[in-house]
């Protein structure tokens, strides 16, 4: 069977292995493409497949793709790796065979294989430019109509608790229109990271917009939207113009006092919380001075989102407090609600 992974990444795990003293690593005789062009638009997908025949004068080594460990043998195409599987012959001197998908997320041009990735089993490795060693093939891409996505949330900024709607929107890269019936899938936190390729939430509607809504959002999570091409025998779902964002939140401050009513000129711990994911950030308390609020002491919030700053009534009466959450880049400042605390 013919495995393929597009847009994959060789991670060095540290497979620690000795190398034998004197081993030679495979020699490479040549690789063959499954095709000399190709045209591909919107979510089609053309399969292509890579052949390279090799020898050991042990055997090559197969490791198929599994998170956390390199892949190999493997050739390198527009910076996807082609996981190879033997198809004929043996480990010592045979043709190893995989497939990558060439989707529209190609620009049109042409490609060759630049890399290519294999041990033997006392772990000698080869890793050259192909083209140092023997003729290398090359394909023809045209690319059309890729659909380009971008993601907005609403509200924004968003509010811890409520809700949080994701607008995914898609046009043709060339003519710039809406694309309708276009599978887009939606996620979020380290569910982008991993690539998770299920099946789409929906699809967009005639002008080219699809809507996830998350209830009860409760923290400030990295989102993410893509959309998947179409599949072909053999291989795993392609990913087509991934975006990935984070929404904007309004801070959520709380604050209280240990007491509402002390000696004027004593020390009050005013304590409270600051969310989504606040620790290590600055809040001001503020007092109302006639009708301006004034910073009179700072903190920072601990690895709990949690603060403690001291507030002390100057003279007798009652003062009106607050704390401050100022804005950053990725939030929006807020203000706790108003308390009160009485000098006597």
């Amino acid at each position: 069977m013919i495995r393929g992974i597009a847009a994959l990444v060789l991670i060095t795990a540290g497979l620690a292995a000795p190398v034998k003293a004197g081993n030679t690593p495979p020699e490479l005789h040549s690789i063959t493409f499954s095709r000399e062009t190709v045209a591909v638009s919107g979510l089609q997908t053309k399969l292509l497949v890579v052949s390279a025949r090799l020898t050991d004068d042990t055997e090559v080594v197969e490791q198929p793709f599994f998170a956390g460990q390199e892949s190999f043998p493997a050739v390198r195409i527009n910076n996807r790796w082609v996981v190879l599987s033997l198809v004929s012959g043996t480990k010592q001197d045979g043709v190893w065979t995989g497939g990558v998908a060439v989707t529209s997320d190609w620009a049109s041009g042409t490609y060759k294989p630049d890399l290519i990735f294999a041990r033997d089993s006392s772990w000698a490795l080869l890793e050259i430019d192909p083209s140092t060693v023997i003729d290398v093939p090359s394909i023809e891409v045209t690319s059309s109509n890729k659909p380009v996505l971008t993601l907005t949330f609403s509200p924004q900024p968003a509010v811890v608790g409520g809700n949080l709607t994701r607008t995914v929107r898609v046009i043709d890269r060339d003519s710039g229109q809406p694309l309708q019936g276009v599978p887009v899938t939606v996620n979020y936190d380290n569910s982008c990271a991993e690539g998770d390729i299920r099946s789409p939430d929906g699809r967009t509607n005639a002008s080219g917009v699809y809507n996830s809504t998350l209830t009860g959002t409760s923290a400030a999570l990295g989102h993410c939207a893509w959309i998947t091409s179409d599949n072909v025998p053999e291989q795993p779902a392609t990913i087509i113009a991934p975006t990935y964002l984070f929404p904007n939140f309004r801070w959520s401050v709380t604050a209280r006092p240990a007491s509402t009513s002390v000696p004027a000129g004593t020390n009050v711990a005013v304590t409270g919380t600051l969310e989504p994911d606040g620790s290590g950030t600055e809040v001001q308390l503020q007092r109302l001075t006639g009708s301006t609020w004034r910073t009179v002491n700072r903190g920072t919030t601990d690895g709990e989102d949690r603060f403690s700053i001291l507030a002390t009534p100057p003279g007798v009466g009652t003062y009106s407090y607050r704390a401050l959450a100022p804005g950053n880049p990725s939030r929006t400042g807020a203000t706790s609600p108003v308390f009160t605390i009485r000098g006597t």
